[in-house]
């Protein structure tokens, strides 16, 4: 849990920093959030492939098997980082056109698109790495990595933004802006990168150098098992794409910017909180799963889900109670605000349903079902643009009719997901049942 807070931690310190720089600044992060997590679905093919596996082979004591999926994940990594880097430097501006910003959220929302793509190889390894170590039941290593990747994080983004620190400053100023925002997280998680990999050599006795060569085969079976997984991650950032293109580019830029800092600044704790519980949960299940022990699987499954609802509880009190006392440390700006705290609020009611659909979507991940998270994820995520649609715009609830449509669609993809793990189909091998 403390690992993923960590990792979305990055958003925070983005988010903060990047206040000083004003409603426009703050907007473009807002927007390119979901460009990033349009990467970050590309990256996952990598990463949900990979981490089935190893966790299967490490269940079942197969160094070799794991070993081999490791190095598969690591080269299909690579291979992602560079080209999607390469291509989404070229067409960041095509980007924003599409997004329907205005000229100067657009202008900001490029460079700092463009910075993240300029360390995409980083940013692609950095989740393939917390995931193998995790696999393996080591949650302590990646913990211990984000920790100092943030803490990097926090010195490098006033420096790469501001040329030093603005407090410190006696004339405050602008360096590189929101784009240096964007080089002060490839850069650290660089850093924590080249330490994660020599402790998977020394700690871990996997060689850094695969022991053959990589299989096209395999390289492709990574990839059909985590194709589910990205195409949904994909289509969740698209429809927010689409949000900001449809309705968002309705609103004022406050509206954004107060939405940037909700999602940024406090989903960016609450989501990946439920993620950690998650995934020690299922990387517990699938290594269950490799030593074929059902009963033991179906236990965590249960632990897990307790534990992931008790947070959400949690968080929807803080969201309620809390929340409003700290949006005033993002943003000076009082439409920021108020929209920020309207976000809150609102989202709050769905913070349980996020916990149960998270702990859902990642048993079925660790057990190698990846197909049912597909066929729940992208029609209840796409049913959120036509629902914001209505309930924004063509009711005129504005900005909150849009966060009641994301309340709508999470209450009913959480409860078919709670099913289908209730039915337990996840408990049979897919690839040899061939679901």
């Amino acid at each position: 849990m403390a690992s993923c807070l960590c990792s979305s931690a990055f958003r925070v310190n983005d988010q903060f920093w990047v206040g000083g720089l004003g409603e426009q600044a703050q907007a473009a992060l807002g927007a390119a959030t979901f460009v990033m997590i349009l990467n970050f679905a590309l990256y996952f093919l990598a990463v949900a492939g990979c981490m089935s596996r190893v966790a299967r082979a490490s269940g079942a004591g197969d160094d070799r098997a794991r070993n081999s999926a490791i190095h598969h994940g690591f080269a299909l990594a690579t291979i992602l980082a560079v080209v999607v880097g390469g291509v989404g430097y070229l067409i960041a501006p095509e980007i924003t056109s599409i997004m329907g910003l205005s000229e100067g959220v657009a202008a900001e929302a490029v460079d700092y698109i463009r910075g993240t793509y300029l360390v995409a190889l980083p940013i692609a390894f950095a989740p393939l790495l917390d995931n193998v170590f995790i696999s393996m039941g080591d949650t302590r290593s990646p913990f211990v990595l984000q920790v100092l990747s943030i803490g990097l994080n926090f010195i490098f983004n006033p420096l790469f933004i501001y040329g030093g620190i603005p407090a410190l400053q006696e004339s405050p100023q602008v360096w590189l802006g929101v784009q240096g925002a964007a080089f002060a997280t490839g850069l650290s998680r660089a850093i924590a990168i080249v330490i994660g990999l020599i402790w998977l050599v020394r700690r871990k006795g996997i060689p850094l150098l695969p022991e053959s060569r990589i299989a096209f085969g395999e390289l492709v079976r990574i990839v059909r098992t985590g194709l589910p997984s990205c195409v949904s991650i994909a289509i969740y950032a698209l429809v927010y794409v689409g949000l900001t293109r449809w309705v968002f580019s309705e609103f004022s830029d406050a509206a954004l910017a107060g939405f940037s800092v909700g999602f940024n600044a406090f989903e960016a704790v609450s989501y990946p909180l439920f993620l950690g519980i998650a995934l020690g949960g299922s990387a517990m299940v699938g290594r269950a799963l490799g030593a074929r022990n059902d009963g033991l699987a179906q236990e965590l499954v249960r632990s897990t889900r307790t534990i992931a609802l008790l947070a959400g509880v949690l968080i929807t009190l803080a969201f309620l109670f809390v929340g409003p006392y700290l949006v005033p440390a993002f943003t000076s700006d009082t439409p920021v605000i108020d929209e920020a705290i309207l976000y809150l609020r609102i989202l709050a009611i769905s913070q349980i349903f996020v916990a149960l659909e998270t702990v859902s979507e990642n048993v079925h991940m660790a057990a190698g079902h990846t197909r049912p998270i597909f066929w729940i994820s992208v029609p209840g995520n796409l049913a959120r643009v036509p629902l914001g649609i209505l309930f924004a715009l063509t009711w005129g609830f504005g900005p909150a009719g849009l966060w009641w449509a994301i309340n709508a669609t999470t209450l009913i993809k959480a409860l078919i997901f709670h099913w289908l793990v209730v039915r337990e189909r996840w408990l049979r091998d897919p690839h040899l049942a061939g679901s």
